[in-house]
């Protein structure tokens, strides 16, 4: 069966044929509703090559992964923002490649592999920014990108951005933590990445919004490890007994303190509070079950790839990007649990000041 015998069966030419199959605006609802019948029927599956060629499209959407992905402290969450992406595509009736920014190998580029290839139609990087050589490369190509998860580090992005706002995240944690009685809190923060830096500056800002002393907080450098932050509790036991909370800046770093903490003879919650972020599924699988914040990734996903997929349909119709950049911050939640002394809760992002 081919898009000549569909075609035939139908009534109809060739290229109605193939744009009906791929769902083109520019067949009427009826005609494209009689030939899916027809090539259901008689099990058709368009050729990806025939398809590309009619449409400018082979079905296939590269996700770039970040390098921290294969890491236990990456994989945690990237994990699950990447089933979210692959659902998100699957719904679309879209295929995935997955792979890193370079060939661990060769060091070659694989966004240009994949481009020059044709492999993709698009493009969804999970990367904390995009280099200008690659910037430019993309455009000059016309392949339509969207990135996602880190938090920009400049106001005007030449591409779509979507990323969990880490300032209100830290300061949700503040504000719940101030309202439990916490008043010497200290913070466990991941080194310079930046949204480590976001979450520690959020956190700051809603305790100096109630009226304390910013210069007051400690603050320990850990490297997003349990490992690393476990050891800075036992190097800084005499600074920790006069803490009453601690906030780390994901969930690996909060066990690694809490086991640190049992160890010191501390207990969680009644002696010290604890809270991380990222509320991976090992939050609930520990006693006590840890208090920490929620990526909104599920609508990252969704966003993201409706987003991508609003861009690819611009360069088939117009040949050509139509609509400007958005860059678009998505609000996280508080999930209370037993490591502050409460029982499980959801509490709302709040707004920025």
């Amino acid at each position: 069966m081919t898009l000549k015998d569909i075609a035939e069966l139908a009534g109809t030419s060739v290229s109605t044929v193939s744009r009906s199959l791929n769902n083109s605006p520019l067949i009427s609802e009826e005609t494209r509703a009689r030939v899916r019948a027809i090539a259901a029927i008689h099990g058709f599956e368009p050729n990806a090559i025939a398809r590309g060629l009619a449409t400018r499209t082979v079905g296939t959407i590269g996700v770039i992964l970040p390098e921290n992905y294969d890491r236990f402290d990456g994989l945690l969450y990237n994990a699950a923002l990447h089933n979210d992406l692959r659902s998100s595509l699957e719904r679309a009736e879209l295929d995935t490649i997955v792979a890193f920014k370079r060939n661990r190998f060769s060091g070659r580029d694989n966004i240009e592999k994949l481009v020059m290839r044709k492999k993709i139609d698009g493009l969804i990087l999970v990367q904390p920014e995009l280099d200008r050589r690659s910037v430019k490369f993309l455009e000059q190509k016309q392949i339509p990108y969207v990135l996602i998860q880190y938090p920009p580090d400049e106001q005007k992005l030449p591409y779509d951005l979507f990323f969990a706002d880490s300032w209100t995240g830290g300061r949700l944690v503040a504000q719940h933590l101030i309202s439990r009685g916490c008043r010497s809190p200290l913070c466990i923060s991941g080194g310079k990445e930046r949204q480590s830096l976001q979450r520690i500056a959020g956190f700051r800002d809603g305790y100096t919004a109630a009226g304390f002393d910013p210069d007051t907080m400690i603050v320990l450098d850990g490297d997003y490890s349990a490992p690393s932050a476990s050891t800075l509790i036992r190097e800084n036991l005499p600074l920790i007994t006069k803490s009453d909370a601690i906030f780390a800046a994901n969930d690996l770093m909060a066990f690694g303190a809490m086991e640190a903490l049992r160890s010191a003879g501390l207990r969680i919650p009644d002696e010290m509070a604890v809270v991380g972020y990222d509320d991976t599924p090992l939050a609930t699988a520990l006693i006590p079950q840890l208090t920490s914040v929620h990526q909104p990734e599920e609508e990252i996903a969704f966003l993201a790839c409706e987003r991508l997929l609003k861009l690819i349909k611009e360069h088939n119709d117009y040949g050509r990007r139509v609509s400007p950049p958005q860059t678009t911050a998505l609000q996280p939640r508080l999930i209370v649990r037993q490591s502050c002394g409460s029982v499980t809760s959801s509490i709302p992002p709040v707004t920025r000041p």
